[in-house]
């Protein structure tokens, strides 16, 4: 498209014999001359409509034609005005209306209305509905309405005509062509007669019953055909909707309804013509409600247990439904668009059924910029959020709709949504899994599939969602980096990494000066000895050494005091649960279980002690990775739901110390600064622990 975006900047290059005065209002510009004030309060006016692709040709060639008759007239300012004066939101008695033109009678009128059509004939152009059409020059409309304007009128004066016997009626301004009884018809064209009863049935087979909506775009009808009832979906030509028009939405939502026939959640395609201009889809009528009605029969939830906890169940029923028909969309590289509750029917049996695919594009399509109905999307993220992530977002905020409208307080505010809808997650007792679903889909910044919303359904957890978006992000952050994401062959290698030796002597310094490090110091030495299998009762002296050096208060057991420092640690590489590490190694050892049988009952007790704690530290070596770790060793043992439980919430508290920067993940180290790229105490670390608790779940 041209880069002129205002139609004046072409004027000014036009020569005129007489003086125009360019008059500038919010979305037009009227050209006049010193005749305008001549021009009747009410007559005959001419309309040129226009596609957007043409509007530059058709405003040069009308407007210099204009001038050179010395016509009054008024444009759109922009061709951003014309894209919504051509599009489905446009109100209908404003539809298509690019330039307006004011003859000072009927006779000029007609005179002008000849010379139009031979100028304009060879146009494609847009329908104006409340005009009509002069002869078949599709960009060339005329009714009769107001001409000018008074200064001194209010709106409402402004909507009556004054007969020339000074008598008051109301101009209408109808979607449709409309001459008031008391105006003649001057022209000596025929006046176009009223249609009769047989325009009721198109393709002369489908009986029209009733209009569902009616819209610039065109209408949703009932009809019958056989006694059967059915709906019609109507496309006018040159309609824009999200930068496509009328034909090209029927030609795409034909070819989806023909995509999809083989499914029950759709309803099944008729019948697709074309009528005069317009073109027609006639799909099968589903017997159900839009899920907006059928929520609204539902506010009776709040009254007892036994309906809400009913009403869960069904809402619990139908979000599985509506996921289902996106997996089999996004399977075939479809983006529904509009998640709208209006967009899917729900039927006595509580069958759900996806009903408008007006919006629906494939992922690969640039053109169509449908952002999805008001309430359904994150308008903080309108023009950045495209592909499958626009379905999970609406997705999102259908199921938030399913329980209250907290949904349509994201235009206001994001924050206040979600404070919203914590309300009636807590009043309607919506279970915690749905809430933090919704939670994870309308925030921007988390990745996720359909396969991946349906499973956190079945299983009513969320935690997987959660991990695989922050694993995701750290492979995308580390795709450069060759990473062994064996755990245990890491650990190996940081205890086999220094160079200390391994004796009584050694030892016994480590541990008096509170050095238990599994990297250098106590812990290192008895690690070490396990893995090559040193005598049983050297085994056994060490660790009865590091067990009566853990410190002990209030009953709990915060760990070895660090290098005499008064810190102490519960930590992998300094604390407890390096204590835990060497537990479970000689568990696995033949050898050494006898040893362990003696601290069994310490270490289950601990295990379950560290879920209590806060934690604020991440890393694999001193912060809650290396704990989880601990966890996962002993799942792998024992696999106990309290233990599943307890790694679930230990990996909750991980995720809950990282934040999505610029589209990136970032987790805070012991300092509460970015972490590193590091194993041991570094983001290396933490995707190799979260990959490993993945793994197990």
């Amino acid at each position: 498209m041209n880069k002129i975006l205002n139609y004046c900047d072409i004027f000014n290059d036009i020569e005129t014999k007489v003086e125009y005065k360019l008059i500038f209002d919010k979305h037009h510009v009227l050209y006049i001359n010193k005749s305008y004030y001549n021009i009747p309060l009410h007559g005959w006016k001419i309309h040129i409509s226009s596609t957007i692709e043409n509007s530059l040709e058709v405003f040069y060639k009308c407007s210099k034609f204009l001038i050179d008759k010395k016509i009054n007239f008024k444009c759109l300012k922009s061709i951003d005005d014309l894209k919504y004066i051509n599009s489905r939101n446009s109100p209908r008695c404003n539809f298509g209306k690019f330039i307006t033109i004011y003859p000072k009678d009927s006779k000029e009128t007609s005179k002008l209305l000849e010379e139009l059509n031979v100028l304009l004939n060879k146009y494609d152009a847009p329908y104006i509905l409340n005009d009509l059409r002069y002869k078949d020059c599709k960009s060339v409309y005329f009714r009769y309405g107001r001409l000018r304007i008074l200064s001194d009128e209010s709106e409402e004066e402004r909507k009556y005509i004054k007969l020339k016997n000074n008598k008051i009626i109301l101009d209408p301004r109808l979607p449709y062509f409309y001459l008031p009884p008391e105006i003649d018809w001057p022209f000596e064209f025929k006046e176009p007669e009223s249609e009769s009863d047989d325009s009721l049935l198109l393709k002369n087979k489908y009986e029209v019953i009733d209009a569902f909506s009616l819209s610039s775009k065109g209408g949703v009808y009932l009809a019958k055909y056989n006694e059967k009832e059915c709906i019609i979906k109507e496309f006018r030509p040159h309609v824009y909707n999200n930068n496509w028009e009328g034909q090209q939405i029927f030609c795409n939502e034909k070819k989806i309804y023909e995509k999809l026939f083989e499914f029950d959640f759709c309803p099944k395609l008729i019948d697709s013509f074309q009528e005069w201009e317009h073109y027609f889809l006639v799909v099968e009528k589903v017997n159900g409600e839009t899920l907006t009605n059928y929520l609204a029969k539902n506010t009776e939830i709040y009254q007892s247990k036994q309906k809400k906890d009913a009403y869960i169940d069904n809402t619990y029923n139908i979000l599985k439904q509506v996921l289902k028909i996106l997996k089999v969309l996004h399977s075939e590289d479809y983006v529904f668009g509009d998640m709208s509750s209006e967009n899917f029917l729900i039927d006595n049996n509580n069958k759900v059924f996806i009903v408008d695919f007006e919006y629906c594009s494939k992922i690969f399509n640039v053109v169509n910029k449908c952002i999805g109905s008001k309430g359904f999307y994150n308008p903080r993220n309108k023009n950045n959020t495209s592909g499958k992530k626009k379905d999970i977002i609406g997705f999102g905020l259908l199921a938030m709709k399913l329980y209250s409208n907290s949904n349509f307080l994201i235009d206001l505010d994001y924050d206040l949504c979600l404070k919203n809808f914590k309300l009636a997650h807590k009043k309607l007792e919506i279970p915690d899994y749905i809430y933090e679903m919704v939670e994870l889909c309308i925030n921007p910044n988390f990745e996720m599939s359909v396969d991946e919303l349906i499973k956190c359904l079945e299983i009513k957890d969320c935690t997987m969602l959660k991990i695989r978006n922050a694993i995701n992000k750290l492979n995308r952050k580390y795709v450069n980096k060759i990473i062994d994401s064996d755990l245990d062959k890491k650990i190996i290698d940081v205890i086999f990494d220094s160079n200390t030796t391994v004796s009584d002597e050694n030892f016994k310094s480590s541990v008096s000066v509170g050095d238990y490090s599994l990297e250098h110091g106590a812990i290192n030495m008895l690690l070490k000895s396990i893995v090559m299998n040193k005598n049983p009762k050297i085994i056994e002296r060490y660790i009865n050494i590091l067990f009566l050096n853990i410190k002990r208060k209030n009953g709990f057991n915060i760990g070895f005091q660090i290098k005499n420092s008064g810190r102490y640690s519960l930590y992998l590489y300094n604390g407890i649960c390096g204590f835990l590490l060497t537990l479970q190694y000689i568990r696995e050892r033949d050898q050494y279980k006898h040893i362990f049988s003696k601290y069994k009952t310490y270490y289950y007790d601990l295990l379950i002690e560290l879920t209590n704690y806060n934690y604020y530290k991440t890393s694999f070596a001193e912060g809650i990775s290396g704990i989880i770790f601990i966890y996962i060793n002993e799942i792998k043992f024992s696999k106990k739901r309290t233990h599943v439980d307890n790694l679930k919430k230990l990996t909750e508290i991980l995720l809950s110390l990282c934040i999505v920067k610029n589209n990136d993940i970032v987790f805070v180290n012991q300092n509460f600064e970015e972490s590193d790229s590091s194993f041991s105490y570094g983001e290396i670390g933490i995707l190799l622990t979260l990959k490993a608790v993945l793994k197990l779940l």
